[in-house]
């Protein structure tokens, strides 16, 4: 089940500039400069097909454009079942429900092998920020905004974008998520934003 559940913000002053931008059709697209890191509040309904059952989860991402991700997942009241850090070269992953940290390198295959996530880890740069998945085909909008990609056998579809706010369907033969996220927000940069925190006593995993 944890497989299928994988899956913070006051705007202070930045070193950077930074502004938001509005298209005709009411979405907002991120102008950002190098370093600054983006979050999005999100909610999650992910259905395994195959067995025929949906868990709802909120996620909270953090982002460098292209350059370090993080995400933290909970379920109902609250409940913490998973983490994950990344960058352009490694990531690591906690479990908290299977006491289980998971970690390797981030190739194409790291979300698929690890949580059985249908999509390459710099696909979720693609999602937040509302660009083409690379290497997927790809569709846009009359606004030249992207609207879907497909790898052939996974597709994502952005829709309903509204004020920065948008749903996000991703598919596939064995899973189907169904992801809004809120208008994406600035944070501040911290030393501690993109470090994981490892429990102490967990089983660790190397994946290759």
């Amino acid at each position: 089940m944890i497989k299928w559940i994988f899956l913070s913000v006051v705007a202070l002053q930045m070193g950077c500039s930074m502004k938001m931008k509005k298209d005709t059709a009411g979405s907002v697209g991120l102008e950002e400069t190098v370093g600054t890191p983006f979050s999005w509040e999100t909610k999650a309904a992910i259905k395994d097909i195959r067995k025929n059952k949906i868990n709802q989860v909120t996620i909270d991402m953090i982002a460098i454009k292209n350059q370090k991700l993080r995400i933290e997942a909970s379920a109902t009241l609250g409940y913490q079942v998973g983490s994950l850090v990344m960058n352009q070269v490694d990531f690591i992953a906690v479990i908290y429900p299977q006491k289980k940290i998971i970690k390797g390198p981030l190739n194409d295959r790291s979300l698929s092998k690890t949580f059985n996530m249908p999509i390459p880890p710099t696909a979720l740069y693609s999602i937040a920020y509302d660009e083409p998945i690379r290497g997927w085909k790809c569709q846009f909008d009359s606004n030249k905004i992207v609207s879907l990609c497909d790898s052939g056998a996974s597709k994502v579809e952005w829709l309903n974008r509204k004020d920065g706010a948008k749903l996000i369907k991703i598919s596939s033969a064995t899973v189907e998520i169904n992801w809004f996220f809120k208008a994406p927000e600035p944070k501040a940069l911290t030393d501690e934003l993109f470090v994981a925190e490892l429990p102490i006593g967990y089983q660790v995993q190397e994946v290759r």
